[in-house]
Order: structure tokens, then C-alpha cells, then sequence
């Protein structure tokens, strides 16, 4: 990552993993080569260095794009995952497979008692998709000019919470491991990004569900705005 200069003129290493890198996009539906479905997911990313989040206008002027898809999705996975959540659940009927779960996605926004559209729940179908796999590029000026880099495996889940769908990730950049923790509102999908070392407690977390799992509290609904403490600089083995 980015080096900074100390007083002395010599050149040392700046502690990036302290920026909290945060990406919003929309999402949307699409098809691959062959017909199946995808989602993509297109926005940019700010960082913050302090326990906040970036601002709406940081975020709208960013120029650190990024397009990013799902990988094909595997329906054996997502059907049997369907079927043991329904039988935990106690809940009869078939459970769908991916392009099932995009029709339901494609019948909203739904209409509210009062009549008018809502869109705040479209996605939550997403979350019958389990863990998706994306790839794509992101721009980032690493002190030679912004430039494409492409994470070397980025995984992804959503959990539906009463009315609030929350998202959870993990992966690996060419700059090192990370973690991340968001919410969908409609159809954006904003996800706050922690580079951590290997020393770091959070290095176990080998899926979005054990993020979700250490990270949500049961009643508490997650906000936005407190995101950056859940998601520390650092935390100890």
C-alpha cells in the first residue's frame, strides 16, 4: 500500500490498515453468457480514519469506482441449504434454486398498506442465495496513479433480520486479508471494509457467516453509522 515520508525525508510504512474502506453501489440483476443469473454490484469506495463513516457527498465524489458480479451460482448448494433452513424453521414446500429467487426479486418493489411502491425489501430475497462468490475490478491510486486491482477471492452473505437485511464478507486483496460488515437499503448495498494481519483475532473468520455470527446482536438492530466500531483497527489474539 501507500508509503508516507517522516521528517528525517526516509520513506516508512504507513499503517493503512487503520483507513476503514468502505464501498456503496446498487445492485442489480443480470444474466451470464449462458443464461444464468448474476447479480452485479456497481458504486465506489471512500476511506475513513476515524470512527465514522465517509459522507454521502465523499461517497457521490469518489473516484474510486468499482463493478463487481457474482460468479455462477451453485443451485445444488442453494436448494439443500434451502431445504435444511426450512426444516429448522418447520416449514413445508420446495426450496427454490437461484433463478426462482430472481423471479421473486423481479415481482418487487411491493406495495405497502397505503398503496405505495417499497423498495426497502426487494433484496431480501438475496439471502436464500448463501454465501456468493464476486469478481471484478476496483480503481485505486496506490501512489502510481489510480489503477485496476482485483481481489483474490471476495465472499459475501446476506441475513435477513426482521425488517432489516444485514451483509457480511470476507476475502483477500493483493494487499492482504479483510473483513467486512454492511446493510442493504433498497437496492444499495453499502459494506465497510477492514484490511486485518494475520495476527489479528479476526484472521479465524474463514466465512461471512462467522462475521455475521460475532458481530450481530440478537434484538439490536445494525446501523450504519456503527459500523466503524464494530469493525476496530485491530483485535487481539
Amino acid at each position: 500500500m501507500a508509503r508516507k515520508r517522516s521528517r528525517t525525508g526516509q520513506a516508512k510504512e504507513q499503517d493503512w490498515r487503520a483507513t476503514l474502506f468502505v464501498w456503496r453501489g446498487e445492485i442489480s440483476t443480470d444474466e451470464h453468457e449462458r443464461g444464468h443469473p448474476k447479480l452485479e454490484w456497481v458504486g465506489a469506495w471512500a476511506g475513513t480514519d476515524d470512527a465514522s463513516m465517509p459522507s454521502a457527498a465523499a461517497l457521490d465524489s469518489s473516484e474510486n469506482g468499482f463493478r463487481l458480479a457474482t460468479r455462477r451460482f451453485d443451485d445444488e448448494r442453494i436448494v439443500a441449504e434451502g431445504e435444511a433452513e426450512a426444516a429448522r424453521r418447520g416449514i413445508q414446500g420446495d426450496a427454490a434454486a437461484s433463478a426462482e429467487i430472481f423471479e421473486v426479486m423481479a415481482m418487487g418493489p411491493w406495495c405497502c398498506d397505503d398503496g405505495e411502491a417499497d423498495a426497502s425489501e426487494v433484496l431480501f430475497p438475496v439471502a436464500g442465495l448463501g454465501v456468493m462468490e464476486l469478481e471484478g475490478q476496483y480503481s485505486l491510486d496506490n501512489g502510481e496513479g489510480r489503477q485496476p486491482f482485483e481481489d483474490d477471492a471476495h465472499r459475501v452473505q446476506v441475513r435477513v433480520r426482521a425488517d432489516e437485511a444485514c451483509a457480511a464478507a470476507v476475502g483477500a486483496a493483493p494487499f492482504g486479508k479483510f473483513v467486512s460488515l454492511g446493510v442493504i437499503d433498497g437496492y444499495t448495498l453499502t459494506l465497510a471494509r477492514r484490511y486485518i494481519s494475520d495476527d489479528d483475532a479476526r484472521a479465524a473468520w474463514a466465512s461471512p457467516k462467522d462475521v455475521l455470527d460475532a458481530l450481530l446482536v440478537a434484538g439490536e438492530p445494525l446501523a450504519l453509522d456503527d459500523v466503524p466500531t464494530k469493525l476496530p483497527r485491530k483485535v487481539e489474539a
